[in-house]
This record gives structure tokens, C-alpha cells and sequence, in this order.
């Protein structure tokens, strides 16, 4: 495999990903081959970690004095650290569900603790 690295641009806006890992084959060598991002395997394209995706909450602090609720559709946000306490309203595509963060959810995401799906109940047929 060889290594070539990225465009400036790519690499301006994400300063960790400076390469990327490309099949050896002709195709990617020579010089009038496309682009070889294109040419990349799937493996290497899904296993790319771009790292933690966080949301600034501007009122983190009034809620943390005040005991108020913040209301986010931002489900994919890692719980931080100084998120321990405070209570969000995460959506979950319906309702927005309570989540009281605590020290045990440092690193997860938000989502993970409004579940999307609703239980099944078997109703018997009336008689």
C-alpha cells in the first residue's frame, strides 16, 4: 500500500487526517489516473475516525444554576465533562425526552440515552 496526502484544503479543515491509504495498482500510480480518494478501498474510507462531534450549548451555564432544561435535536453531540448535571431534552424524532447527564455518560452521545422506538404490547382481542 502506498501513502499520498490529502489536498490543503481537506487538511486545513481536519489537521489530524494528513494521509490516506490507497490500493497499490496501476490505476492509482499513474499520473493520469482520477483522484486517488476515488480509487481508495471501502475499508479505509469507513474506518476514517474524524474524532468527537460537540455542539456549544450557550445557556450550559444558566442551566446549570438554574436547574433548567436545554432542548437539542443534536443527538450525535458527545457528552462532555462539564455536561455533568445538567438536564437535556434530547429529541427523539417524536418528543423530547428528559436525560439527566451523570458522570457515567462522559464520552457517549446524547442519543444513546433517548431511546426512537417504541416498545411493542401484544393486546389481547376482546372477547
Amino acid at each position: 500500500m502506498s501513502l499520498l496526502p490529502l489536498s490543503h484544503d481537506i487538511a486545513e479543515k481536519h489537521p489530524i487526517l494528513v494521509v490516506v491509504v490507497v490500493r497499490d495498482s496501476e490505476q492509482a500510480i499513474s499520473e493520469d489516473a482520477p483522484n486517488p480518494i476515488i480509487t481508495q478501498d471501502r475499508k479505509v474510507r469507513l474506518e476514517s475516525y474524524l474524532g468527537p462531534y460537540f455542539v456549544p450549548f450557550q445557556n450550559l451555564r444558566d442551566a446549570l444554576a438554574n436547574h433548567t432544561a436545554i432542548m437539542t435535536q443534536a443527538r450525535s453531540c458527545t457528552i462532555l465533562p462539564n455536561f455533568v448535571g445538567v438536564r437535556f431534552l434530547v429529541h427523539n424524532g417524536r418528543d423530547y425526552l428528559p436525560v439527566l447527564v451523570t458522570q457515567d455518560m462522559v464520552g457517549h452521545k446524547l442519543g444513546e440515552f433517548a431511546i426512537t422506538k417504541k416498545r411493542f404490547t401484544f393486546r389481547q382481542t376482546k372477547k
